[in-house]
Order: C-alpha cells, then structure tokens, then sequence
C-alpha cells in the first residue's frame, strides 16, 4: 500500500518501520499496509509499531529511538519486558506531572544545564538538557549523573567551549539506531 508523506522527499512510496543497528544491519522490519499493520496496544501508531519489533529484541536489552516514536507510556511498556529504552521526546509527550523546568526557563541557565525528574521507582527519567536549544528526553537506563563534557562552538565566542552533558545524552548520542 502506498503512502503518501508530504514533508518527505520521496513523498509517495512505501512505508516501513525498521528495526536496525547503528552499523545499517536490519534486525526486524515491518512494511506499513494502515492501522491494522500492528495490534492495537493503545499507544498509537509509533508506540504499536516499537512493541511489535522489540518482540526479536533480548530482554535486558537496550534500544533507542528519535521522538517521533517516544513517549512515557512506550518506554514504561518496555520495563515491564525488561527491555531499557532511551529517546528524544516531544514536549507535548512529557507528563504534566514530571514538572520539568519550562524551555523559557531553562535558556536563561548556562549551556550545559539540565534537568531530570524521575518516576517513583527510579525506573523512568524524564530529563530536559539546553545546549543551543532544550531538548527532551526520556530513559529507562540512564538518567543525568555521571555527567561528561562535549565540544560546542560558540557562535559569540568564536571557539569550542567544553559543555556539561548528561549521561544519556552522551549514550543516545553514541548509541542512537542501535540495540546493545
């Protein structure tokens, strides 16, 4: 069945859904045929298609995946499989209750600066980092500590600063398309 995505280059074409290491080997993949390509676990689309895929995914694994795909209730899913997740989030996807500083707020802090809530039992992390803009993220398997510093150029300054980043943004960002 042929989709048609307007913001993509190739906007009619095939859709697919694929499982894949960092290094471009394909694990699992599915082809999108509508809304009845995966079983409805209640999580939509992008949350129905990451519990379909991770079924061939070790339990104690860990897998990461880019916003479009990741929410709270996804990664909480995955606990219960013994599975770790680490993603990006879109804002509107952060529980309201997670009380993570605003994105105004956060930008008036230094580069680097970042916050983290995490759920009751330690097992969810919602975390919010700035580096040129705030980003979002919510990990299973790692949360802000230990901390490390990265590299960024500073327009103003006209040189690479050494910035505080978190931990799981130093593994998403080693890891990211990959299942270890």
């Amino acid at each position: 069945m042929k989709q048609y995505v307007p913001n993509k280059p190739n906007a009619v074409g095939l859709k697919n859904f694929v499982l894949a290491g960092r290094d471009g080997v394909i694990y699992d993949f599915a082809i999108y045929k509508g809304r009845e390509t995966f079983p409805d676990m209640g999580l939509g689309v992008s949350g129905n298609s990451v519990l379909a895929l991770v079924q061939t995914v070790p339990t104690g694994s860990t897998v990461y995946f880019d916003r479009w795909f990741t929410s709270v209730s996804i990664v909480e899913e995955l606990v219960k499989k013994n599975i770790f997740a680490t993603g990006t989030v879109r804002k509107n996807r952060l529980p309201k209750d997670a009380s993570l500083v605003s994105d105004k707020d956060i930008m008036k802090s230094p580069r680097g600066t970042a916050d983290q809530r995490t759920r009751s039992d330690n097992a969810v992390a919602c975390i919010k980092w700035v580096d040129k803009k705030p980003i979002a993220m919510v990990s299973a398997a790692f949360g802000i500590e230990p901390t490390d510093t990265c590299k960024r150029w500073c327009k103003k300054e006209k040189k690479y600063l050494d910035v505080p980043r978190p931990s799981v943004v130093k593994h998403y960002n080693e890891k990211m398309g990959e299942w270890t």
